[in-house]
């Protein structure tokens, strides 16, 4: 039986609802989402037309008083999980449509500059297949938009979205603002148990939390007996989907990792491993090299299509060449890398930040670690630099792993609430002091 089935994916996070004044982009926006995370798009204007004919048409007909009629029973009879919809502009001019909003899930508003607005509307397309507001010119259509609806806009939104400024950003971006606003930071959901029916409970709670971008990383040396039995009761009742997004993770002692016995037992392990399917391996680089390349050729033989992680683990002292870590670390041939170092000043949290930043800029991905409390920060805003992975973070109800570790879900928490906010040109301030910790400043700021 599969208990751990993708279907259980990402049950934690609501529907994405976009709101917001017509030629703004929704529609787009909405296709370029659900694409990108492999959710249902569902449009309040797409299932009226389905029924009714053309907006322009139906308008014309009936008129606007019948036409939100309509669109307000189109919407109440929207319903089910991983939705983005798709609503039409003056869907919040109705107050029993706001209510309804907030209930179907998270509601973003989509904005653009008015003289975007402007030019948008103007384009012949949007003239033919979208009805004036009466007596309202073309011309001062976006502005009139604006005044009427701006409030309610306001008033049903958590959050807002730009897009269509600047003309310069690529068509992507306000996809992938809106992703980070909704799904936060990708992770990978670190499942560390004692025994198989621990490990296998933790791996349906990583299901449960699991985003669309995110990972989850299997400890096996913190089975209290970690061996290739132990491996086959894990991963065989796993979905083909849940296995590729699986890191499977076997880390010695002398890496802070737990597992008892010595390195042939480890590799052993490793690759009986590799064979049960998982899509990715995390591979300690010294190991590798002390092996002469041996373990890493060895696990893509029994496992052709599996992906490497080349780790390296400073738990003591800042290596003064990291930087010239990932260029020594390449011999492994990785699909990528993972550098964790212990940080005990805020000047080395910023080299792993400047390295996430300039492997990134080198096309190269780099998961990059400042170990200990020094570190928080850095493990909420790594995505923004350009890691793949920001952090390790345990799902729910499972123990943190290492020093400075923050679950899943205060993570996410951290990243709502500023982390996303420190790729965009806004003024950002701190709290500085010793001691500090006890501070309410940054919740309540």
């Amino acid at each position: 039986m599969d208990r751990v089935s993708a279907s259980a994916r990402g049950t934690i996070f609501p529907n994405v609802v976009l709101i917001g004044a017509r030629a703004s982009g929704k529609s787009r926006l909405a296709r370029q989402l659900a694409e990108k995370v492999g959710w249902k798009r569902v449009s309040t204007d797409d299932r009226i037309t389905a029924r009714w004919g053309p907006i322009a048409d139906l308008v014309a007909r009936a008129g606007w008083d019948r036409f939100r009629e309509l669109e307000a029973a189109v919407l109440a009879e929207i319903s089910g999980r991983r939705l983005v919809v798709d609503c039409g502009g003056g869907i919040v001019e109705r107050n029993e449509n706001l209510r309804r909003l907030r209930a179907l899930g998270t509601v973003y508003w989509v904005r653009a500059p008015a003289a975007v607005l402007r030019e948008r509307l103007a384009r012949p397309r949007q003239r033919i297949t979208r009805p004036l507001f009466a007596g309202v010119s073309a011309a001062n259509e976006a502005a009139a938009m604006l005044a009427r609806r701006t409030p309610r806009y306001r008033d049903a939104a958590t959050a807002d979205v730009w897009n269509g400024e600047p003309r310069t950003a690529a068509p992507e971006d306000a996809a992938n603002a809106l992703f980070e606003a909704h799904f936060g930071p990708r992770l990978a959901l670190s499942v560390a148990a004692p025994t198989v029916e621990a490990a296998t409970a933790g791996l349906v709670q990583a299901a449960a939390e699991l985003g669309p971008g995110d990972l989850i990383e299997l400890r096996l040396d913190h089975l209290a007996t970690p061996t290739p039995a132990a491996a086959a009761a894990l991963l065989r009742p796993l979905s083909e989907a849940l296995l590729r997004r699986l890191i499977v993770t076997v880390r010695p002692l002398s890496e802070g990792g737990r597992f008892p016995a010595g390195e042939e037992e480890r590799s052993a392990l490793l690759i009986e491993s590799a064979r049960l399917g998982p899509g990715w391996m995390d591979l300690e680089y010294e190991a590798d090299r002390r092996s002469r390349g041996s373990l890493s050729r060895r696990i893509r033989a029994a496992a052709p299509g599996i992906r490497l992680l080349a780790s390296v683990h400073h738990l003591r002292g800042f290596p003064e060449d990291m930087e010239a870590l990932p260029r020594r670390m390449a011999a492994t041939r990785p699909n990528r890398t993972k550098i964790a170092v212990a940080a005990s000043a805020p000047i080395q949290v910023r080299r792993v930040h400047d390295l996430i930043r300039s492997e990134a800029a080198a096309g190269r991905e780099l998961i990059g670690i400042a170990l200990g409390a020094r570190g928080k920060a850095l493990r909420v805003i790594a995505g923004g630099a350009g890691a793949p992975v920001a952090s390790y973070a345990p799902p729910s109800g499972l123990p943190v792993v290492a020093e400075g570790q923050l679950t899943a879900t205060r993570l996410r928490s951290c990243h709502r609430r500023w982390g996303r906010k420190l790729r965009a040109p806004v003024p950002v301030f701190g709290v500085v002091g010793d001691p500090i910790g006890h501070s309410l400043s940054p919740p309540m700021h």
